[in-house]
């Protein structure tokens, strides 16, 4: 049997931002925190199923660009959904809101407390200042992520991304 890799799975790169929804419960200090940039609420159940029965602690990343293409009330209602069936998950949610800052204060004004904001460094900073106001983050930083994206078996990537993470943090 071939031992999976993080170089296995899709990954994304250049996705950020640590924070929690308002409805999540934020992630636990001890313990990792598995990131999985989901494009559905399908697959945000399903990474969150396997979180849980794995006792982790999952933090979802929208798609790059969700913002635009889905919408803030769509992503801030998976975070509602998550939240309600998932009462005992350690989780939390980011937007990536592209280089749209309307929509990263519309994320803000919905109540999420994380997001992704890239291009102009100026609208950043200010988007960045308003953030704080509200308990907040704009990230930019990457992040080592599972892309379901792609991924014909979302349950089965989710629990060897989860297995492969562990094993490389313990080493």
């Amino acid at each position: 049997m071939r031992v999976m890799t993080p170089a296995d799975l899709p990954l994304a790169s250049n996705i950020s931002g640590l924070g929690d929804h308002p409805h999540l419960n934020p992630p636990r200090s001890t313990g990792r925190t598995f990131i999985v940039i989901v494009h559905s609420l399908e697959q945000a159940i399903v990474a969150a199923e396997v979180a849980r029965d794995n006792h982790q602690t999952l933090h979802l990343l929208s798609a790059p660009g969700a913002a635009s293409a889905a919408g803030v009330g769509w992503f801030a209602a998976l975070g509602d959904i998550i939240a309600e069936r998932f009462p005992d998950l350690s989780a939390t949610v980011t937007l990536d809101c592209a280089d749209e800052p309307g929509l990263a204060l519309g994320a803000l004004r919905r109540g999420l407390k994380s997001i992704v904001l890239t291009g102009n460094p100026e609208a950043i900073a200010r988007v960045t200042e308003i953030a704080a106001t509200y308990g907040a983050l704009v990230g930019q930083n990457s992040l080592r992520a599972l892309d379901l994206g792609s991924v014909a078996d979302p349950k089965t990537a989710c629990a060897r991304w989860f297995s492969v993470e562990s094993d490389a943090s313990v080493g």
